[in-house]
């Protein structure tokens, strides 16, 4: 099957997969085979079928699994799904920065900003040198009329990433904000 999908013939790999899973003799090994060949097709309902059963057979769910289905939840566009696959990654893991991280954007997605910043601040402690980490939390600081806090975060950006325009221009629009709240 890794031959096939290398000499780019993933229809033919799906195909002997999806035999084997019809008669029942698939490991599950097999199965996450077909189950990425479904998601890197785009056949994200099918990928989901597969990755969810394949998590009803974990004793204890891997935040790995929780995150491959909130991924193709996302792509399926079922943000509040996705929202609860990352939670329970997250409860099994708090130390992963980068879990706290994607469960800040989906509810940046969700237009839900308390809920964003919480996670994107638990990012950013767990990783402070992270430059998206601290932009994406200065972003949501920004909207949320915190311009203090966004100034730091994008400051910190801006020095990880000097060479990025970014950094500067949110810093430079953070401090505009900071000024017109101290006028009104």
């Amino acid at each position: 099957v890794d031959v096939l999908k290398k000499s780019h013939q993933p229809d033919v790999a799906t195909m002997l997969l999806e035999s084997l899973a019809k008669r029942d003799s698939a490991s599950a090994d097999v199965m996450a085979q077909l189950g990425s060949l479904y998601e890197t097709q785009q056949r994200f309902g099918e990928a989901r079928a597969i990755f969810t059963k394949e998590l009803e057979t974990q004793r204890q769910p891997s935040p790995d699994s929780l995150k491959r289905l909130a991924r193709i939840a996302y792509k399926m566009g079922d943000l509040e799904e996705a929202l609860g696959y990352l939670a329970h990654a997250r409860d099994l893991e708090p130390q992963n920065a980068a879990t706290h991280f994607l469960f800040g954007l989906i509810c940046i997605d969700l237009k839900l900003p308390p809920e964003a910043e919480d996670s994107l601040e638990q990012a950013v402690r767990l990783d402070p040198q992270n430059p998206f980490y601290n932009y994406a939390l200065g972003s949501v600081q920004l909207g949320r009329h915190n311009p203090d806090g966004a100034i730091q975060h994008f400051r910190t950006f801006r020095d990880i990433k000097p060479q990025d325009p970014r950094g500067s221009f949110a810093l430079g629009v953070a401090y505009f904000e900071a000024d017109r709240k101290s006028v009104v």
